[in-house]
C-alpha cells in the first residue's frame, strides 16, 4: 500500500511540469505575448531532459511562432545545462536548422554560435556535414 501511495504522488508532481509547459505554451499561441518571468521560472525548475521531452511536439506545431519559442527554450536551458545536455541542445538546433521557415534557421544558428566548440559531438558533427552537403 506505501508504495502505491508513493507511486501515486510521484505521478502526480509529475503532470504539474507537463501541464505548466503545455499551459505557458498554449497561451502564448493565443496571445503572442512573452512572460519573461515564467520563462525563467520554467527554464530554471525543470530538468534538461524534461523540458526536451515535453517541448517535442512544439517543434512540429504548424505555427512558427511556437517553433521559434521551443528553440529559445532548448537554447537556454541548453546553454546552462551540464556538456552531455549542452550536447542533446546542439543536435536539437541542428535539427531546427532543416525548418521549412528561414527565421527559425536563422534563428537557431545563432544560438548554436553560441555553444562552446566541446558541445558539438560527433553525432553534430555529422549532422552539419550533411546539412551543407544538402546545400550543394
Amino acid at each position: 500500500m506505501r508504495l502505491n501511495l508513493t507511486l501515486l504522488f510521484l505521478l502526480i508532481l509529475k503532470f504539474p511540469v507537463a501541464r505548466e509547459i503545455d499551459e505557458y505554451m498554449n497561451t502564448y499561441k493565443l496571445s503572442g505575448k512573452t512572460d519573461f518571468k515564467k520563462e525563467q521560472h520554467i527554464i530554471e525548475t525543470y530538468s534538461y531532459g524534461k523540458l526536451e521531452d515535453k517541448l517535442e511536439p512544439w517543434f512540429n506545431d504548424s505555427v512558427v511562432n511556437l517553433r521559434r519559442k521551443a528553440c529559445y527554450f532548448v537554447y537556454k536551458k541548453g546553454i546552462i545545462s551540464k556538456p552531455r545536455h549542452r550536447q542533446k541542445a546542439v543536435l536539437q538546433l541542428l535539427e531546427s536548422c532543416k525548418d521549412k521557415n528561414g527565421g527559425i534557421v536563422g534563428q537557431s544558428l545563432t544560438y548554436l554560435h553560441e555553444f562552446p566548440p566541446e558541445s558539438f559531438g560527433n553525432d553534430a558533427n555529422n549532422t552539419i556535414d550533411k546539412l551543407l552537403a544538402e546545400e550543394q
